[in-house]
C-alpha cells in the first residue's frame, strides 16, 4: 500500500488504481515459467516462438494491463 484515497461515493469496493503487465497465463509455468514465455515471444527467431504465439494466440500482449479486467476475491465467500 502507498496510500490510503479519499472514498467515492457511489464506488465498489476493492478497487484497483493501477498495476503493470498481464499476469502470467494459467499453465505457463508460475513466474519462472512466464518469464521464459516473454523471453521467447521477445525474440521471432527464437525456436520455439512460433509454437508459443499459437498458444497463447495472436492477440496476447503482455503488457496490457487492465485495472477494471481485475477482479478480487470476496474473503467472505471462501
Amino acid at each position: 500500500m502507498e496510500k490510503i484515497l479519499p472514498v467515492k461515493e457511489g464506488s465498489k469496493y476493492p478497487l484497483c488504481i493501477g498495476g503493470k503487465r498481464a499476469c502470467p497465463l494459467e499453465d505457463c509455468g508460475s513466474v519462472p515459467g512466464y518469464e521464459d514465455l516473454l523471453k521467447t515471444l521477445s525474440n521471432p527467431k527464437h525456436s520455439e516462438y512460433e509454437s508459443m504465439l499459437s498458444w497463447v494466440g495472436d492477440k496476447f500482449d503482455p503488457k496490457h494491463f487492465g485495472c477494471k479486467e481485475v477482479i478480487f476475491d470476496d474473503p467472505d465467500k471462501q
